[in-house]
């Protein structure tokens, strides 16, 4: 149970800091991209060069930076008490079920 829950952080916390030098194909893909009109017509190849991201963009990911936090800091009161219910085993069997 314990080399469970000990894999279990790794992956969580590799998967979550992993996002942030993806952050420019993201910007790309999702079209945050303040000049995603012209890097639409771009190959794609080109467009994660060529992606300027200034207040509108920077600020899409800041609210989404904020929600993401909010959202980890709820789901640890959750999951803390979920873990105190049915233990750590149970509980991340339920998680990677549902995931």
């Amino acid at each position: 149970a314990f080399w469970g829950a000990t894999l279990a952080f790794t992956f969580a916390f590799i998967g979550w800091f992993a996002f942030a030098p993806l952050l420019p194909v993201v910007r790309v893909d999702l079209g945050l991209c303040d000049n995603n009109a012209v890097i639409q017509l771009l190959p794609e190849d080109e467009r994660v060069e060529a992606c300027v991201c200034k207040k509108e963009c920077k600020s899409t990911i800041a609210s989404a930076n904020i929600a993401a936090v909010s959202f980890d800091v709820g789901t640890r009161f959750i999951l803390g008490s979920v873990i105190e219910k049915f233990g750590p085993v149970k509980t991340d069997c339920m998680l990677l079920s549902f995931g």
